[in-house]
């Protein structure tokens, strides 16, 4: 209906307008800031820290003051009924740091290459993906750069093939 769109439009909005706020209040804890596709309900990620034990499977695994400061900014932005705050195992701060990694390398790997290899972060999937081409030819370096970035980063990073044109 009109009504629901405008309602989701406005989360939307919201979600926006707090994601900033959110990575200054919750710093290494800020997770990230998406719309869950299934529900339309505005997610406020939160990752544990050394500091909690590790990496978060549940809010449980997170600083109880923590998930205040999130619930709050949630109720703060209007978005206390229509937003939840979830666990993430990596903090927005590591996945940027992943992410330039990645991306910085990336033009001396595709040199000399037919099709390109590219990175973006998915906040909804707590990631880095690495777009590769699902229609080889890759290059030895682009392979080698592929089973690397696994090795280094596990599951930060997730591979996902591509066809024509890459897209996150």
């Amino acid at each position: 209906s009109v009504a629901e769109a405008t309602r989701r439009l406005g989360w939307q909005r919201a979600a926006g307008l707090l994601d900033p706020l959110a990575s200054e209040v919750l710093g290494a804890h800020f997770g990230g800031i998406w719309i869950d596709r299934g529900t339309g309900r505005v997610q406020l990620g939160v990752a544990a820290t050394a500091t909690d034990g590790g990496k978060a499977s549940s809010t449980a695994d997170v600083d109880q003051a923590v998930l205040g400061k999130a619930a709050a900014l949630l109720a703060d932005a209007g978005l206390a009924d229509s937003g939840d705050v979830v666990p993430v195992a990596y903090s927005w701060s590591e996945l940027l740091a992943t992410n330039s990694a990645i991306s910085g390398a990336l033009p001396a790997v595709n040199a000399g290459a037919v099709r390109s290899i590219s990175t973006g972060i998915r906040t909804d999937t707590n990631s880095v993906v690495l777009s590769v081409p699902a229609t080889p030819p890759l290059t030895a370096h682009q392979q080698a750069f592929i089973a690397g970035v696994s090795t280094t980063y596990g599951n930060r990073v997730r591979v996902d093939a591509y066809e024509g044109t890459p897209h996150l």
